[in-house]
């Protein structure tokens, strides 16, 4: 990590301290751009959390009585609007295009929102009072949501219908059950995340979420790791999950990358 990119990293943890003062504001927390905050103490805002700055600011605002909670690592294009006149929680590891609208009051209903973990929210997209959003779904630009979008599937239109996602064009099908494969899932995102805090606390500064532009991309060769912290990584993969893992198995670049590191603790 550059010069640069630690004055950048270190100048969007001291501006967010500005923007979003006095709010509950987790580690690390990063603004790169303006963020309009109104009802300031009913806003808690999770660790790592990011706002990407742009044409325009993005807007939070809790009403007296209301709740807003951001969980760890969700990050915000500009333009953004939460809304939050009743309940509006959203989980870890979210994305939001810009100029997303959240709102849990149109002026004839009030209702909770509940957004859950990894969902990605495309540009322009209107999420109204009453919806809940499963893990893993993602919601596509422009799409009006109201009432349930199931997890793992895709909203799209106006008013917004669900479908499943669709599995990646010629992937293999594994003969492995569904709970099995859940398990698989969550010990990989474990592992990731895992990884990312330990470049976050040795080097990174906690820009590595940005800084991973690739999970098929060499660390080593990204400048997010030399030769040293090379065998420090390894070093913590087999304190922290129990493997044991040999020079030779991480002695290429395509060895070196955040896919190849989670499938030498996770398995293939």
């Amino acid at each position: 990590m550059n010069a640069r990119e630690l004055w950048r990293s270190a100048a969007g943890i001291a501006r967010a301290r500005v923007e979003l003062r006095g709010t509950k504001l987790g580690a690390r927390v990063r603004a790169f751009g303006a963020v309009l905050v109104e009802g300031r103490s009913r806003i808690e805002i999770g660790s790592r959390a990011v706002f990407i700055g742009g044409m325009l600011p993005t807007y939070l605002s809790c009403a007296d009585g209301a709740e807003l909670v951001i969980g760890d690592r969700t990050l915000f294009n500009y333009g953004v609007t939460l809304d939050a006149r009743s309940s509006i929680r959203i989980g870890a590891r979210c994305r939001f295009g810009s100029f997303v609208h959240v709102r849990d009051d149109d002026g004839r209903t009030r209702a909770p929102v509940r957004i859950g973990d990894d969902v990605w929210i495309a540009h322009g997209a209107i999420i109204e009072a009453g919806t809940t959003i499963g893990q893993g779904a993602v919601v596509s630009a422009g799409a009006v949501v109201s009432g349930d979008v199931p997890p793992g599937s895709i909203a799209v239109g106006n008013p917004a219908i669900s479908r499943p996602l669709q599995p990646d064009a010629g992937a293999p099908h594994e003969p492995i059950d569904s709970s099995r494969r859940e398990v698989k899932r969550r010990s990989a995102d474990e592992v990731r995340t895992a990884i990312i805090d330990w470049l976050d606390d040795t080097r990174c500064f906690g820009d590595a979420e940005r800084l991973v532009t690739s999970d098929t991309v060499s660390l080593r060769e990204a400048g997010l790791l030399d030769s040293l912290g090379l065998v420090q990584l390894l070093l913590m993969l087999e304190e922290r999950f129990g493997v044991k893992v040999t020079p030779s198995e991480v002695a290429r670049p395509d060895q070196q990358t955040m896919r190849a590191f989670v499938d030498l603790v996770v398995g293939t």
